[in-house]
Parts: structure tokens; C-alpha cells; sequence
């Protein structure tokens, strides 16, 4: 199967995952046998803690990860933590609210290709789709009334766009929020498959500096705890991607991930900057910080628009949950809401091509009606 966005044929750049460091946070270089070794550990507990508890039934991923960890050095320790951050920004959630059992169910539905960035961006593909399309801005929807005959969309501002049918594409975090209400309300089961999903979260700052002070043949540069009693933060600023081969700038993007976005929710976009500044002035043994010439900061979970990042499979959850949401709403017969999103494609949800695949899905269900 090919990727859809593969398909539009647009500038791709292959993430080698090899070109890759470690670092700790003083500065210290870990030693890619320790690394690699620890790897190969942490792949072989994911995959024996699911036969383990295949039929004891479901728990939090995070908990039998806890429950591991002791037998380790301190050295090994930090990787492993390193390990823990990278798979709670890769599925979006805590480690502890993640289902142990199918936390990777779309796995084995990965296309043949690795991961890429669209060299232009993402928002060269959304320009190309809106022509011709008439896109109304800054409206905030209150509600959606749905009937045998029509589908009614209400906005805050008290407009209202009427159709035959509608294609919701609703971030799973919205839909949780219940800021959105459904008339009549959503049937049990979509609820029911709503709570079982979780809504990621991840802080994504892009920094342009006034000259790259990195390797240059490196792609990713992870950052590792120095001290063991601060498993917390393991997630703060744990990555950072080189852009500068795609952009042919001096551009460092840091990822946040896991319990380390709630101790910044409360700082600003100024302060946030700050602690990624000070996370990599020793991390790259600078004698002081770095010059910046701009930055930006994205929130998904505090964005009222989207209120996450991508989905994860909680606790409890199974495939069967997307599929749920991926039902489409009829009255008396006839099929008037239809859905669409990452959360709703349980072979490749948290994905940017998941999220475009559904949307070819419900075009194709609407096509034939």
C-alpha cells in the first residue's frame, strides 16, 4: 500500500534514524554501544510484557515499565528513561495511560516506506486542496442538528450552513471537550469509544539560531538525563531534529513529551523558550547561550481548536474504538454525518497520512451515495 501523501508526489525528506546522537544534559557523550544495547532491551520488553499479560488482561503500559526499570545500572537507567520519552512523544501519551496490549495495534499496518517531512511543508498540500474551495474563516461551531432531510452546521456568531450531509473532521480532543453539541446527542457507543481513546499532547519549538553549533551529519539529538531522581522530566526537550539540510537554515526543532508538558502548561511562550535555551547551552557544552533570531512554539493541547496532538489507545481501548468512530450517523435510513480524522483510521491513526486517508474514505462513501 503507498502513503497517500506519497502519492501527490510532492519533495520528501527521508529521516535517517541512524544519524542520530545521544547526549547528556552536562554535555557528557553516551557511548552508542550502551545505547544500542539498551535499545535492543527496551524492544524486547515492549514486545514480551504483551505476551505476558495477553491473558491476564489490559494495564498501563507505564506501570509494567516502572515495575522493570530497577534491574538496571544508573547509566542504563537514563537510556532507558530517554527510551520512555521518545515513545511517549512517538503515541502522544504518559506511559501510564497508554494500553499495554494495544498501544502499537497500528503497527503492522505501517506503509512500506520510512518516515519522511514534506520539504515544503504540510501547508503546500492544504493549499493545493482548498482551490476552488470556499473556506469560511472564523467561525466558531456551537452545534450540529442532523435529521432525515438535512444537516444543519450553527455558529457562535449565530450563521448556520445547511446541507444534505456533512463530513466532521472534529480533533478527538474536541469531541472529548464536548464544546461541540450534537442534536440529537451522539449515540452511546461513539461516546462510550470517545472516553476509551486518549488525546495526546506534545510541545513541538522551532528555533532559528545565528549559526548552527551542532554536527552537521546528524539528523536527531537526544538529550539524557544526568540525574536518576528527576524521571519526571525525562520528556523535557528530550529531542532535538536538525532542519537545517531541509531548510538550509541554522534551525533546531526540541520536542516535549509526556508528564515534562505539565510543568510548562502555566509558563509562557517566553519562558518556555527560555528553559529550551537552558536545556541546550551545556547539553552542547556552549560557553554561553546561543544567539536566536526567532521562534516558534506550538500547543496542541492548549489550542481550543484541537485540545491534543494526535490520539493514543488508552487503557481498555482496542481497534474496534476507531472503527466506532469512524461510523457515519444516519436518521430513518439515510446516512447524513459522516467522520473523518486521525482517530478515526485505526491502522495509521496519529499520523498525518492517517488523517488524509480517512478524509479520501468518507469522499469515497459520500461519491456513492
Amino acid at each position: 500500500m503507498l502513503n497517500p501523501i506519497v502519492q501527490k508526489k510532492k519533495r520528501c525528506f527521508l529521516l535517517d534514524y541512524c544519524a542520530s546522537r545521544l547526549i547528556e544534559e552536562n554535555g557528557t557523550p553516551v557511548e552508542a554501544k550502551n545505547e544500542q544495547k539498551m535499545s535492543k532491551i527496551f524492544e524486547a520488553l515492549l514486545k514480551n510484557l504483551k505476551e505476558k499479560f495477553k491473558e491476564t488482561g489490559d494495564r498501563a503500559l507505564g506501570k509494567s515499565m516502572d515495575e522493570a526499570i530497577p534491574k538496571y545500572s544508573d547509566k542504563d537507567k537514563r537510556i532507558f528513561d530517554f527510551l520512555c520519552a521518545n515513545l511517549e512523544y512517538g503515541t502522544g501519551g504518559d506511559l501510564l495511560a497508554l494500553s499495554q496490549l494495544n498501544w502499537d495495534l497500528d503497527d503492522e499496518f505501517r506503509y512500506g516506506d520510512d518516515d519522511m517531512l514534506l520539504m515544503e511543508g504540510s501547508q503546500q498540500l492544504v493549499e493545493e486542496l482548498a482551490v476552488d474551495i470556499d473556506i469560511k474563516f472564523e467561525r466558531v461551531v456551537k452545534e450540529v442538528r442532523y435529521s432525515e432531510s438535512k444537516v444543519e452546521v450553527i455558529c457562535e456568531n449565530g450563521e448556520t450552513f445547511v446541507g444534505n450531509v456533512a463530513v466532521l473532521t472534529l480533533p478527538l480532543g474536541v469531541l472529548k471537550s464536548e464544546k461541540v453539541i450534537f442534536n440529537p446527542p451522539l449515540p452511546p457507543y461513539k461516546r462510550e469509544s470517545i472516553g476509551h481513546l486518549g488525546a495526546g499532547d506534545t510541545y513541538k519549538i522551532a528555533i532559528l539560531f545565528e549559526k548552527s553549533f551542532w554536527e552537521e551529519d546528524k539528523i536527531w539529538f537526544g538529550k539524557v538525563l544526568s540525574d536518576n531522581s528527576r524521571r519526571d522530566d525525562r520528556g523535557l526537550f528530550y529531542s532535538w531534529m536538525n532542519y537545517e539540510p531541509i531548510t538550509k537554515l541554522p534551525i533546531l526543532v526540541a520536542y516535549v513529551s509526556g508528564k515534562a508538558i505539565r510543568s510548562l502548561d502555566s509558563k509562557s511562550d517566553e519562558e518556555v523558550f527560555n528553559e529550551a535555551i537552558k536545556t541546550i547551552t551545556p547539553m552542547f557544552r556552549l560557553p554561553s547561550p546561543p544567539k536566536v533570531l526567532q521562534y516558534s512554539l506550538h500547543r496542541w493541547g492548549k489550542d481550543p481548536f484541537a485540545l491534543g496532538s494526535r490520539c493514543y489507545v488508552g487503557i481498555g481501548a482496542t481497534g474496534e474504538d476507531f472503527d466506532q468512530l469512524a461510523k457515519p450517523l444516519s436518521v430513518a435510513g439515510n446516512t447524513k454525518i459522516f467522520f473523518a480524522g486521525e482517530h478515526t483510521n485505526r491502522n495509521f491513526f496519529g499520523t498525518f497520512s492517517g488523517a488524509f486517508g480517512s478524509g479520501l474514505r468518507e469522499a469515497e462513501k459520500i461519491h456513492k451515495l
